[in-house]
């Protein structure tokens, strides 16, 4: 579950904090434990207190049993590139995090860094996923003749690792 809130005035939003609390008997019958999660948010100022809007979908998480699955890509500005260019260019590893310009419109209001850096934790969060299923169906094939999987990420810049290490492009 990837969860996603603008931050407004140092938190979630009304509606996602309304969302939040509506779970209590998810909670009550842990229902969603051993569940992978994950953040997002976006204000219109560079902080914006966005880190305490991850907290507490964080917290949230924790609270239901859920694995919680952080931004684990370096900004780009560490590698030279220009900062509006960078993937998470605000430094954020809790979740992903971005600007947007306010009373900007839509397709306008974000960094380019801001859009590949949120299409790389999506892919990041959907490769954990799809790795963790792979290697429960590999665990439960009764007969454990049942290949290995590739581990694979991607790297700061968006480049695809494989498990050794090794760029892909």
């Amino acid at each position: 579950m990837i969860l996603g809130s603008s931050t407004y005035l140092g938190g979630v939003s009304g509606p996602f904090k309304s969302f939040m609390d509506s779970t209590g008997g998810l909670w009550r019958a842990q229902s969603l434990q051993g569940r992978f999660a994950a953040g997002f948010t976006v204000s219109s100022l560079p902080s914006g207190d966005k880190l305490s809007t991850l907290m507490s979908m964080f917290v949230f998480s924790m609270q239901h049993g859920m694995i919680w699955i952080g931004n684990p890509f370096l900004p780009g500005t560490m590698q030279g590139d220009m900062p509006e260019q960078a993937v998470n260019r605000l430094g954020s590893w809790t979740g992903a995090i971005a600007q947007a310009a306010h009373g900007t419109a839509p397709e306008q209001a974000f960094a380019p860094g801001d859009l590949r850096g949120a299409e790389m934790f999506g892919r990041n969060f959907a490769e954990v996923l799809t790795g963790q299923c792979l290697e429960r169906r590999i665990a439960s094939d009764s007969n454990g003749q049942a290949g290995k999987g590739i581990r694979a990420g991607w790297g700061e810049r968006g480049h695809r690792i494989e498990s050794g290490g090794h760029w892909a492009d």
